[in-house]
């Protein structure tokens, strides 16, 4: 099996609805430490993700999702974790483009993490919904988000190349009936660079320490994220608005230290 690289990540909560403002002070950090910026163009993304039987995926902190961008073909990924620090997360990622040949990749994959279990999936058309042939080998949509995600990538002038990519990330959960969709923003920097780790914590720590009212240390994945919310709603009193969320349904800061103990 041959893997991308190691996807090593930070996230950061952002309590602010000023975007402008946010690429502002990421812009200044990069001017301040010696990277060009490099505005990319918004992207709007659906991630729906899936779990198997008696929760298999996410006891052993495994992730399969199909993610789909308009005008792209959708992606089949799985995410196994490496390792973790108190400041960034480290785990390996496979992530295709959806056909055939890839969808089976994966179910080998993750047959190996699970005890070569044998995965059941009935014959189908490459063209047919990839939600519907995982739904038809077993497995069930645990999760379905959408996110509207603005990127600034970090490049080093000398020499010329890619070295951190910040995600800003406006992401709603599609909850079931009877929830509203609830949303947070969240800052994603990820290192495009092996061999970065000291500069990238330096980094998420000069942004903490400098903005500490706009950035707080989010150790939770967006799948974790909106489990939590599931749970929140489903065990304690109905939110409020103008208390919980705010008109867009981005959920306020005392909301989101609830979901952290969760």
């Amino acid at each position: 099996m041959k893997y991308n690289l190691s996807e090593i990540e930070n996230a950061l909560l952002i309590l602010s609805n000023d975007n402008e403002q946010v690429r502002k002070i990421i812009k200044e950090l990069l001017l301040r430490n010696g990277y060009l910026s490099e505005q990319k163009e918004r992207w709007t993304i659906k991630d729906t993700y899936f779990d198997y039987k008696y929760k298999r995926l996410k006891n052993h902190k495994i992730e399969l999702r199909i993610r789909s961008i308009e005008g792209e073909v959708s992606k089949i990924t799985l995410k196994v974790p490496k390792k973790e620090t108190p400041s960034h997360s480290e785990r390996v990622e496979l992530e295709r483009p959806w056909s055939r040949e890839s969808f089976d990749e994966i179910m080998k994959e993750l047959s190996s993490r699970l005890g070569g279990h044998a995965f059941e999936h009935s014959a189908y058309n490459v063209n047919e919904d990839p939600e519907n042939i995982l739904t038809s080998a077993k497995f069930r949509k645990i999760q379905e988000r959408k996110t509207e995600r603005n990127i600034i990538n970090a490049i080093n002038s000398q020499p010329s190349e890619l070295e951190f990519e910040f995600a800003i990330d406006r992401t709603f959960y599609h909850l079931s009936p009877p929830y509203k969709n609830y949303g947070l923003m969240e800052l994603e920097i990820e290192s495009k660079k092996i061999g970065n780790y000291e500069i990238l914590d330096r980094l998420v720590n000069e942004l903490i320490t400098d903005h500490q009212s706009i950035f707080i240390l989010w150790p939770h994945s967006k799948l974790a994220t909106g489990l939590a919310i599931e749970t929140m709603l489903t065990t304690s009193r109905e939110l409020k608005a103008g208390e919980d969320f705010d008109n867009d349904g981005l959920l306020t800061y005392l909301v989101l230290k609830r979901l952290s103990r969760l």
